[in-house]
């Protein structure tokens, strides 16, 4: 009876992976203190098991994501494994600095081959500190390529300062403002002060049509 007393259904819905700390950036903020040093990853092997049994434990599962670290740095694992969950029927999301979009016949290859797995959305972190090692109009041809394939491509501005002009400059970014009221597309903020910032930012643009 006391096990029953204490016995707690889980029903996770997502499974996060962290396929690897190591990332083409040393962001001074990052989470998990990755850098381009940290060699440390799962093999294909490890992560794709894994999943087979996270889902057997949990039925519930519906959504894989894929964080690290840079995930795209495990190249074509990354769309073997995407392609692995499309079959089993689960959708898949990546978090990634968007580097390997530096050209845009680069990003549209990447796009391409997300799409061909059946990734089913792509969440770009940029910013202040993302900046330095990854530029604005990087991020930009990674988006433009993404919805061009269809595929729901979520922006997270990392946190600014008073100083920086990141979120003005991509806000206002001509090819961004071309994706205006396009659901394939969101530009969101990753804290409560610069949610605030972010929505007072939003009323200054008003006038530019960007609402």
């Amino acid at each position: 009876m006391s096990d029953q007393l204490f016995k707690i259904d889980i029903s996770p819905s997502t499974l996060s992976i962290i396929t690897t700390y190591q990332c083409t950036a040393a962001c001074a903020d990052c989470c998990f203190e990755c850098s381009p040093s940290i060699t440390k990853s799962l093999s294909y092997a490890e992560m794709s098991q894994f999943i087979d049994d996270a889902i057997q434990e949990h039925p519930s599962i519906r959504l894989v994501v894929f964080t690290g670290g840079e995930c795209f740095m495990l190249k074509e694992k990354l769309f073997f494994l995407i392609a692995k969950c499309t079959q089993l029927g689960l959708a898949t999301r990546c978090v990634t600095n968007g580097y390997w979009a530096k050209r845009p016949e680069k990003a549209m290859e990447y796009a391409q081959k997300l799409k061909h797995a059946g990734v089913n959305e792509i969440n770009l972190s940029t910013g202040l500190d993302h900046q330095q090692w990854v530029p604005e109009n990087t991020i930009v041809n990674a988006v433009i390529a993404l919805v061009s394939q269809s595929i729901f491509t979520l922006v997270t501005l990392e946190t600014d300062t008073q100083t920086s002009d990141c979120f003005e400059s991509f806000h206002t970014n001509p090819k961004i403002k071309q994706l205006q009221g396009n659901d394939l597309f969101e530009l969101r903020v990753n804290s409560g002060q610069d949610h605030e910032r972010f929505l007072n930012k939003i009323d200054q643009f008003d006038d530019q049509g960007w609402l």
